[in-house]
């Protein structure tokens, strides 16, 4: 079977390029793609060298979430067969070009060991509907160490991909959830899953925030990836002293006394120059900046889109056929706001989404 990647030549160029077929080693799956999913500020980022990796240089392959079927299984493999399919991360990669995650190929040997193992999907889904897992994880990973409940007031600011399933995911465990951005069309999406919404480009924003929370947050997620993003989400994370500590906070035992909480879920391109302790008000504060997930915050995705509360049509409506990856970068980088997301289409020439289910 031949296979074909979507690489990245060198800073702000991308091609697609054919490889060598590839062959499923001991304790080993074979799989092939059905759908994968571009994080655009991570990928963005890499594509034009702003976020180098120590362990590759151009050429790589990109992408770090993908769907795929399994078409063979290695010596010494339990627990997979032909015809299973998963949501996974991290394949093995090919001889013949660097990988940066290497998501965004049409074939994948992919490990069964260790945590960023592939995912089993349910038998018989919609393979669509599980495209969001990978990155949702990333989300779910942020909003649990959090710990967040009923009792919680929580702002994410900025509302893509990462920011939007981090304030879907609060909504699910019951707290206050206010999001912010500067696109409408994002708030409009928040308003239609029940959350409060403000526009961050409003020039009071600060004060309308804290309005509305009875002086400060005790969540901010910033998923932004702006500085401006880094200053408000310091400036709403509610005080924690003695005179303004909210009364019904303490005692409860669990983070010291529910102490605020500010959790990182962006990557940056300018350095935050002043330490933490620094600018934030909080006496005692949870300052969290996940950077990976686990095995165990994959399953728990899978099981929020089994239940309907990710769904895939909510951030991306069309697939986009893999041969067209250099148009779809392109318009990514020309309009970073037309979309939240890219998902390539790998079988069937990626024309639809896959009317069948599997």
């Amino acid at each position: 079977m031949q296979t074909t990647a979507i690489v990245f030549e060198e800073p702000n160029r991308v091609g697609v390029r054919d490889l060598a077929p590839l062959s499923c080693g001991p304790g080993e799956i074979l799989v092939e793609t059905l759908y994968s999913c571009v994080s655009p500020g991570t990928e963005m980022r890499v594509l034009g060298g702003i976020l180098p990796h120590d362990r590759v240089k151009f050429p790589f392959v990109p992408g770090y979430a993908f769907i795929g079927r399994v078409l063979a299984v290695g010596e010494g493999v339990l627990g997979w067969q032909v015809g299973d399919v998963c949501s996974a991360r991290n394949s093995v990669g090919s001889a013949e070009v660097g990988s940066l995650w290497g998501g965004h190929v049409s074939h994948h040997r992919l490990d069964v060991s260790g945590d960023a193992r592939p995912v089993r999907l349910p038998a018989g889904c919609d393979p669509w509907a599980y495209v969001l897992t990978e990155i949702g994880a990333i989300s779910w990973r942020g909003v649990t160490i959090a710990e967040p409940d009923a009792r919680d007031v929580a702002v994410v600011i900025g509302q893509g991909m990462i920011g939007a399933l981090a304030a879907r995911f609060l909504q699910t465990f019951g707290a206050r959830v206010i999001v912010v951005d500067l696109l409408e069309s994002r708030l409009e999406r928040g308003r239609r899953w029940g959350l409060e919404a403000l526009n961050g480009g409003e020039p009071d924003i600060r004060e309308r925030i804290l309005e509305a929370t009875a002086g400060g947050a005790d969540i901010v997620v910033e998923a932004s990836s702006s500085l401006s993003g880094v200053q408000l989400a310091r400036d709403i994370l509610r005080p924690n002293d003695e005179s303004s500590c909210r009364r019904e906070y303490r005692g409860h035992g669990d983070f010291g006394g529910r102490i605020p909480r500010l959790i990182f879920l962006a990557t940056y391109t300018q350095e935050l120059s002043e330490l933490p302790g620094q600018w934030i008000h909080a006496e005692r504060a949870l300052i969290a900046a996940p950077k990976d997930r686990t095995y165990a915050d994959r399953l728990a995705v899978v099981h929020q889109i089994t239940l309907g509360r990710v769904v895939t049509d909510d951030f991306v409506r069309e697939v986009t056929p893999a041969q067209q990856a250099p148009d779809a970068y392109r318009g990514l980088a020309e309009a970073p706001n037309r979309v939240d997301g890219v998902v390539f289409g790998w079988q069937n020439n990626g024309q639809a989404k896959a009317p069948e289910k599997i």
